[in-house]
């Protein structure tokens, strides 16, 4: 009797968190993506951020980005983010 008490509990949970984790999984959260600036924005708000081609951190000054994609590497929806604070200043689009 234990062990089958032991065994509901078990496929219940493990249940529960398959369910919780697919439905995580199938969500996109293109929202939070759509609220940052592209590129040309970022550049019309921060002039002060750019020298020639050249582009720097608004936050800290540093002038090198890490572009990484949205959900997995291979993403067409790309942040770009300051390698040195990691803070996301733009997006971009692969077409």
């Amino acid at each position: 009797m234990d062990h089958l008490l032991t065994f509901i509990i078990l496929v219940a949970f493990f249940l529960f968190y398959w369910v919780y984790y697919t439905h995580q999984r199938k969500r996109v959260p293109s929202t939070h993506w759509e609220e940052l600036p592209t590129q040309a924005q970022y550049l019309a708000a921060h002039p002060d951020a750019v020298d020639g081609k050249i582009v720097f951190c608004c936050h800290c000054g540093h002038h090198k980005q890490l572009e990484v994609g949205l959900v997995h590497l291979a993403d067409f929806r790309r942040e770009w983010a300051c390698a040195k604070c990691k803070r996301v200043l733009f997006r971009a689009k692969d077409d």
